[in-house]
């Protein structure tokens, strides 16, 4: 299985396992020249998360930096990864000023990828 981003509402509690998409933040503004408005849409680099099915709950795992998210069910473990990533990015926010190559670049991949 290939890791891609996450869609949970195309995942089902009793899928056996699957790749899956996070939804994402950057902002792209588009006009239109004839018209008298412009709409802007929101676009952001996605983790690339492995999901998995053991014998009693699934595991969201980011596969760049390791961090994942557990639960009976998959909502459940992608609260989990989400509350995880957050903690994550936290200690790496503030502790940025000491914080070795390896670390500092998984600070930037973080902050690419959650929205503040």
């Amino acid at each position: 299985m290939s890791p891609t981003d996450l869609v949970v509402s195309d995942l089902d509690s009793t899928a056996t396992e699957q790749a899956v998409p996070v939804l994402l933040d950057h902002r792209v503004t588009y006009l239109r020249e004839e018209a008298d408005y412009a709409y802007t849409i929101r676009a952001r680099p996605s983790f690339n998360i492995k999901l998995e099915r053991t014998s009693d709950y699934w595991i969201i795992r980011d596969t760049k930096t390791g961090v994942s998210g557990q639960g009976n069910e998959i909502l459940q473990a992608m609260a989990s990864f989400e509350r995880n990533i957050a903690l994550r990015l936290a200690a790496l926010e503030q502790q940025q000023h000491a914080l070795p190559e390896e670390l500092f670049r998984q600070l930037q991949y973080l902050r690419a990828r959650v929205r503040h």
